[in-house]
């Protein structure tokens, strides 16, 4: 069973950053001149690789920066290692999943990095589909839909639990449109549903108008989260 949901914008303030020539790298959508702001899709500097082809490689390497990178002047702030991204959020509720289902079952759909299993490697970033908040981090997802992700596919043939808002429905269901048999969408009760979910399960979250998938993702915890758990 596989439980996907999407990121938060909140993130723990002391997870390393990377650092290029140095200074941290700031991951929005839309940088802004003079800063060292980066969006992960673009093209390292000096390179005909992207920020998130370093960060699959890192994970490669199981968290240590391939000499490529160093080369490029790429690093973590104090040579710390990257947080794994289950942990980077701080609403508990990324915690809860990881212990009900375990790490490899847990996907985070992130605005910044794609889709991003809850156990890889990844730096702190400020990129949300949104429309509240910064301009500078906010991207549409058919914009979005043309850059790399993490990860390009879910494997197995399981079901996959989906957690996610309205903001994030366009971009998973283009992305990844040949789960579609085998999603489940966990929708708030008393929301119109998105098109094309052939199952979904409406959850009673109240007056939560906002971050209602907290909600739902711990009552579907309540309900399923004695399944076994995969390291």
């Amino acid at each position: 069973m596989i439980v996907v949901i999407q990121c938060a914008g909140r993130k723990h303030p002391n997870a390393p950053p990377l650092t290029f020539n140095g200074n941290v790298v700031h991951f929005v959508a839309q940088p802004q001149d003079g800063q060292v702001d980066k969006r992960p899709w673009d093209q390292i500097p000096g390179s005909n690789k992207t920020w998130i082809d370093c960060i699959k490689a890192y994970n490669e390497a199981s968290g240590e920066m391939p000499a490529e990178y160093i080369n490029l002047n790429i690093g973590t702030e104090k040579s710390r290692r990257l947080w794994q991204c289950g942990n980077l959020y701080k609403p508990p509720v990324y915690g809860e999943l990881m212990s009900a289902c375990g790490l490899r079952n847990v996907y985070i759909l992130s605005a910044g990095w794609g889709l991003v299993r809850a156990d890889k490697f990844i730096p702190k970033y400020d990129v949300t589909f949104s429309q509240l908040g910064d301009i500078s981090v906010r991207i549409a997802a058919t914009d979005r839909l043309q850059c790399a992700s993490l990860s390009d596919e879910i494997p197995d043939n399981g079901e996959i639990n989906l957690f996610i808002s309205r903001a994030y429905v366009l971009y998973w269901s283009h992305l990844y449109r040949g789960a579609a048999q085998r999603t489940v969408l966990h929708w708030r009760l008393g929301q119109e549903l998105p098109e094309g979910y052939e199952r979904e399960v409406k959850h009673d979250c109240g007056n939560q108008m906002t971050n209602w998938q907290y909600m739902a993702a711990r009552q579907f915890i309540a309900r399923f989260g004695r399944t076994p758990k995969s390291s």
